[in-house]
């Protein structure tokens, strides 16, 4: 089993992947760390940029956490993504970072 990581490079990403290493290490799971992007946006501020990614492998390095990376532009929703690579592997937990909104 796999614990999926939805990451986008913002505070709120930052604390689902702090919440995604924390649960990787208590079932014992590697991390897929799933980044996406309609491509319909010139620059979209979701889609990770190299430098975000490679923070993000050298934290999971770091935490001795297996991990592999997906970024994806496939002009989908990132629910539709996420929902698609859930259906067809072995996920036990999806870890994404959501504001609360009133």
């Amino acid at each position: 089993m796999t614990v999926l990581l939805g990451y986008v490079p913002s505070a709120l990403g930052e604390a689902a992947l702090r919440a995604a290493v924390e649960q990787a290490r208590f079932r014992d799971e590697p991390v897929l760390v799933v980044n996406t992007s309609r491509g319909g946006a010139y620059a979209d501020p979701r889609f990770a940029q190299e430098s975000d990614l490679a923070r993000v492998v050298r934290e999971l390095t770091a935490e001795g956490v297996p991990h592999a990376i997906r970024q994806l532009m496939r002009g989908r929703d990132a629910a539709e993504e996420i929902t698609e690579i859930v259906e067809a592997e072995e996920i036990s937990l999806v870890v994404i970072g959501i504001r609360h909104r009133s």
